[in-house]
């Protein structure tokens, strides 16, 4: 291959791209000097990491061709907005408008050249918005009030779009279930500052008994010596952290947010250039890597080579972290906007995710970790689904019905991830998206029946395994059920990606 074509590298078909050889792939990075860290200074490196590469997966996306779709969904916005202000029998028909667009967009989406994150965001944002549109309005009746029609233009307005936005339901009597991990979170942190309590009470104490015993006891030397260097480390800290305190409590509570959800922001940000970057140097995974034999662990065990280990150690761990990172800056950065405009309280914005450290079984993970954006919409179509073959009833479910509604929402997650990745350009492993949200519900269903019988047949196994034991177990069969299921839809999915992903 001529080096002089390095700069169609990124148009070449993957096979062209294997194909190079190594004075070819100097020429490239002669020609893209941004990726040869080794070159630069750290000054550099790092502005180039961390604000010229992210510069330019912005200007990638963004596009004038998006304005075409962005233009729709602001119509289709506008109709949502109609069906919660008009009267009843006029809802249905503004809701219907609302998924005519939102099917445009839809198809005008799958037949464009945007990247694939673009295409696949595009369509979950009109699927979720539409879903939840007829859940709410048609389905919970979930609209404004005569109160709230009566308000002046402006603040009736702000009520259209607390509704409209609010796809956890937050602060209405059906909220999604995610307040408990906020409490949870609180009973945690008053725990921790009771621990703390108790323990300087304990080091003072031990300190106090070992200045009276034997001055040539070396347990007494070592106990005077730590609680020396801790009044000292005390000390030092106070005088550094004066300052940043006296800043800090001259913040109101919303600016005391805004700077956390900042700060987190930042954090996971940085944190997730830096796993990719260690990814790509010390993993450095290729095609060979995802064969769809690979698919296959148990069957193929004597032939499992430690990198194909190593491999789905990564993939097990994405499966977490890829979509926490991905929508927490996300949710966050739009709630920082409309908190800092005095649109919406801190209160408003509750985190996507959960506490991972309540994750010690399937079941927990999926109801107390994984996020809640469209748990109420697919929610209430599993309910309507129900209802509408007869079995409905009280709500909420309970018993029987109710694992008959988990199943369905698990399913109905599956039709939804598949049916995104079918319309963003992934036409090959939509059913493979399916199998993993079907068969995560066949694992919880087995999970809770095991438990069950190890509750009921051997009490007092399940009693010595409740504590910490029974958790490290838990997690380690959580880690073995991600590590095993997710490669089987991701390896295929990663076969299926477009061209320009």
């Amino acid at each position: 291959m001529d080096p002089t074509g390095a700069a169609d590298y990124p148009n070449m078909t993957g096979d062209e791209q294997w194909d190079w050889s190594d004075y070819d792939m100097e020429a490239y990075a002669d020609l893209y000097p941004q990726h040869n860290y080794a070159e630069m200074s750290y000054a550099r490196a790092l502005y180039t990491f961390f604000v010229w590469e992210t510069w330019m997966s912005v200007r990638q996306i963004f596009t004038r061709e998006l304005l075409h779709p962005v233009l729709l969904y602001a119509l289709s916005v506008g109709c949502i907005a109609a069906a919660l202000n008009v009267r009843e029998r006029y809802r249905a028909a503004w809701v219907a408008a609302s998924v005519a667009i939102g099917a445009a967009i839809v198809e005008y989406v799958a037949r464009t050249d945007f990247v694939y994150v673009v295409k696949d965001s595009l369509v979950r944002l009109v699927v979720i918005h539409n879903l939840g549109a007829v859940v709410m309005i048609l389905w919970e009746r979930f609209c404004l009030t005569d109160e709230q029609k009566a308000l002046p233009w402006g603040r009736r307005a702000v009520a259209t779009y607390k509704i409209m936005w609010n796809s956890r339901f937050v602060n209405t009597a059906r909220p999604a279930p995610v307040f408990h991990l906020l409490k949870a979170d609180e009973e945690r942190q008053r725990e921790v500052l009771r621990t703390a309590v108790e323990e300087d009470k304990v080091v003072s104490r031990d300190g106090n008994t070992a200045s009276i015993g034997n001055p040539d006891d070396n347990d007494g030397y070592l106990k005077n010596a730590w609680k020396t260097i801790r009044q000292v480390t005390r000390r030092a800290w106070g005088r550094v952290r004066h300052p940043f305190s006296r800043l800090w409590n001259a913040l109101t509570p919303k600016q005391r947010w805004i700077v956390r959800t900042v700060v987190k922001i930042a954090v996971v940000w940085t944190l997730d250039r830096v796993l990719d970057q260690l990814t790509d140097v010390y993993i450095d995974f290729d095609w060979w890597d995802i064969q769809l034999h690979k698919t296959s662990f148990l069957r193929r065990l004597r032939d499992v080579s430690a990198r194909e280990v190593v491999i789905r150690c990564y993939f097990a761990f994405q499966a977490v972290w890829g979509a926490y990172a991905f929508y927490t800056i996300v949710h966050s950065a739009i709630a920082v906007f409309f908190v800092g405009l005095g649109v919406d309280e801190p209160d408003e914005w509750p985190p996507v995710f959960g506490d991972v450290r309540e994750a010690w079984n399937l079941r927990r993970f999926w109801s107390k970790y994984w996020d809640r954006l469209i748990y109420r919409a697919v929610n209430g179509l599993g309910e309507m689904l129900l209802t509408a073959v007869g079995l409905g009833g009280p709500r909420p479910f309970r018993g029987r019905k109710r694992w008959l509604l988990n199943g369905l929402v698990f399913a109905i997650s599956g039709v939804f991830h598949g049916f995104t990745d079918y319309f963003s350009g992934i036409r090959c492993s939509y059913v493979w998206e399916f199998w993993w949200w079907a068969a995560n519900f066949v694992a919880v269903v087995g999970e809770t029946a095991l438990l069950h019988a190890v509750r009921t047949y051997f009490p007092r196994f399940h009693h010595r395994m409740s504590g910490r034991p029974g958790k490290a177990v838990g997690f380690l069969w959580v880690f073995a059920w991600l590590f095993w299921a997710y490669p089987k839809s991701q390896f295929t999915t990663m076969h299926c990606l477009p061209e320009n992903r």
